[in-house]
């Protein structure tokens, strides 16, 4: 497959330091943050967003707020509430934050900014498909693509998917691994030697450094496969559904499940289950989060809500700020309820917890930051 190339333009943010640079706080989707929850629970400010560019992710760069939204990326002062800029994206695309700044697909273009200064570099994709980045240092650069293909028209023949991950060094493209299987969701271990890729029925492992050319992943066999994280271990946890059950299964990313545990039969989350250092694993199941370790159920708490999703960033051993309808919850180590704040808005994304301990929500008219 070929592959057209448009301009990197580069925009420097100041700090090293990134809260949250992916959606699910990692490239192991562990949703888990180091920070601690500060907070009584007060407004400090509120900032207003568009009706139809719908918050999805949040990050915390510098003294930056980015806001990822269905439309829109944007930079708000964290302190204030104030914009900074605002820059249109292609729909449905994650916004990812590095130490070099905040990249962003616009239009099959990638945006790396903070002021006005550009630095052009060449690496896109062809239309149509989105990216997922990986990896950025001064000789690196570590990207997978996954084309997404129109139905066909009547009579034709259905496109087949490809999914493509390419490293480029300096610039140049130096490998790359491709095949036809519809790919769900990308995992980088922490040593970022090995890559996992989940399809609805087996996950794949591949070695995103090595000659990715010359490599047959090894594959895993799974069945209907919802989402899966990365253990602080590199064990895989993944969410699976076995005829009238629902499972969370633990395996080595290469290997046969270590353990497996059986869900409340109802309804499930689509975020990957969050993972704690400690190696406890909160999941929502319907209203019920689960608190779960080495296979065996902590507890349970029910969190009660008129809307469909509840959004969770562990934090701490075993602790959780949930997002659920209009309320943020921060639920202790035990399962209790240590505090709950009315929100003036219904909820869309992750909260998430700055370094000095104020928490960030947004939702479908806004974002808000909680002191």
């Amino acid at each position: 497959m070929l592959f057209n190339f448009s301009q990197l333009e580069c925009k420097m943010i100041q700090s090293s330091t990134v809260i949250n640079p992916t959606i699910y706080a990692d490239y192991q989707s562990t949703s888990y943050l180091s920070g601690h929850p500060d907070i009584t629970g007060k407004i400090k400010w509120k900032y207003k967003t568009m009706d139809d560019d719908i918050p999805v992710h949040l990050s915390l760069v510098g003294n930056l707020l980015i806001v990822g939204a269905q439309r829109s990326v944007s930079a708000i002062d964290f302190s204030i509430g104030n914009l900074i800029w605002n820059e249109p994206v292609r729909k449905e695309f994650d916004h990812v934050c590095t130490d070099e700044g905040v990249l962003v697909n616009t239009y099959f273009k990638l945006l790396n900014y903070k002021k006005k200064e550009y630095v052009s570099s060449f690496i896109s994709t062809s239309e149509p498909s989105y990216m997922t980045f990986f990896q950025k240092s001064s000789s690196k650069i570590l990207y997978a693509f996954k084309n997404i293909y129109e139905s066909p028209e009547r009579g034709g023949a259905p496109w087949e998917p490809w999914f493509t991950v390419m490293r480029y060094e300096n610039e140049a493209r130096k490998s790359y691994f491709s095949f036809s299987e519809e790919i769900h969701s990308t995992l980088l271990t922490k040593d970022d030697k090995c890559m996992v890729l989940l399809s609805k029925d087996k996950s794949y492992v591949i070695h995103p450094q090595g000659d990715m050319q010359n490599e047959k992943a090894l594959s895993v066999t799974h069945t209907d496969v919802l989402c899966g994280s990365l253990s602080e271990a590199g064990t895989l946890l993944l969410i699976e559904k076995r005829k009238e059950k629902n499972i969370l299964t633990c395996s080595p990313i290469d290997g046969k499940p270590m353990w497996e545990t059986v869900l409340p039969d109802i309804a499930l989350s689509n975020q990957p289950p969050a993972i704690t250092p400690s190696g406890n694993i909160l999941y929502m199941a319907g209203e019920t989060l689960l608190s779960i370790n080495n296979g065996k159920i902590q507890w349970s708490t029910e969190i009660t809500t008129k809307f469909n999703r509840n959004y969770i960033t562990a934090f701490g051993k075993n602790s959780a700020a949930v997002a659920s309808g209009s309320r943020l919850l921060l639920i202790n180590d035990n399962g209790k309820e240590t505090l709950v704040v009315q929100l003036p808005f219904e909820t869309t994304c992750r909260p998430i917890i700055g370094s000095d301990g104020a928490v960030y929500v947004a939702g479908k008219e806004g974002i808000c930051c909680i002191k």
